[in-house]
């Protein structure tokens, strides 16, 4: 197991929602980014859009609400996703320094400490997805139940297909894959930090307890004790 594990998970999803490009370059996979932008950057316009209709109509409160909280929420996902890519660079540049890190701990303790904030890491990633996806089908769920809209988005070519059926089921399809789309972007967004702050935890753990024994080892010279005192030195400026 290696540190960089712990953020391997969140690189897919982002080249998943297109915020982080797939490798090898190609036509499609810039297709794909641009598609995947658009769809980001449109949240604000048609949740917007969507709770001023709402708001027009004689809507329930709980569905005016509901609609608000959606386009509130919308707002932040495209300055987040292109913080994110303007940043991506910086970010991956901590993997060769944690490579570097691990490198140096290769006691049962410390590889077992990695392991385990890998681990720990899978767990959340997948306890906090599902957590969204939870919530993300609740929602349509019980807009399919009650014949709604999960979120009454703007959708303009489909609200303007007249016939009735057609109309609500395409555009509760829509809905829901959109909804999905949003929640593993805003997922990602708040899971990030607190990876990368579990692993920088687990790695300053190993340092102080290394720094702690260091000459309790009777066969360790002064020399070697203090080779050992300038690793740990340049561990810490790492």
């Amino acid at each position: 197991f290696e540190t960089n594990e712990s953020f391997q998970l969140i690189l897919w999803c982002w080249a998943l929602i297109g915020v982080k490009p797939l490798k090898p370059y190609g036509f499609f996979r810039f297709l794909q980014m641009t598609f995947c932008w658009f769809c980001l950057f449109m949240g604000p316009v048609i949740f917007t859009v969507g709770f001023i209709q709402v708001t027009k109509q004689t809507s329930s409160m709980t569905v005016i609400l509901t609609t608000l909280q959606g386009s509130l929420n919308s707002l932040g996902l495209p300055l987040k996703a292109f913080v994110t890519v303007f940043y991506l660079d910086r970010l991956r540049s901590v993997e060769p320094i944690y490579k570097s890190l691990d490198a140096r701990y290769q006691n049962p303790q410390a590889r077992f400490a990695i392991r385990n904030n890998v681990i720990q890491s899978t767990h959340l990633f997948v306890t906090l997805v599902v957590s969204y996806f939870t919530y993300g089908t609740i929602s349509w769920l019980s807009s399919a139940f009650t014949h709604t809209q999960t979120a009454n988005i703007w959708l303009p070519f489909v609200d303007w297909i007249p016939h009735p059926t057609i109309h609500f089921w395409l555009h509760f399809v829509i809905e829901v894959v959109y909804l999905h789309y949003l929640l593993i972007a805003q997922c990602m967004n708040d899971l990030y930090p607190a990876l990368y702050i579990k692993a920088l935890r687990t790695h300053i753990t190993l340092l102080a307890d290394r720094v702690s024994r260091l000459g309790e080892n009777p066969e360790l010279t002064d020399e070697d004790n203090y080779q050992e005192l300038s690793d740990c030195v340049r561990s810490h400026q790492e």
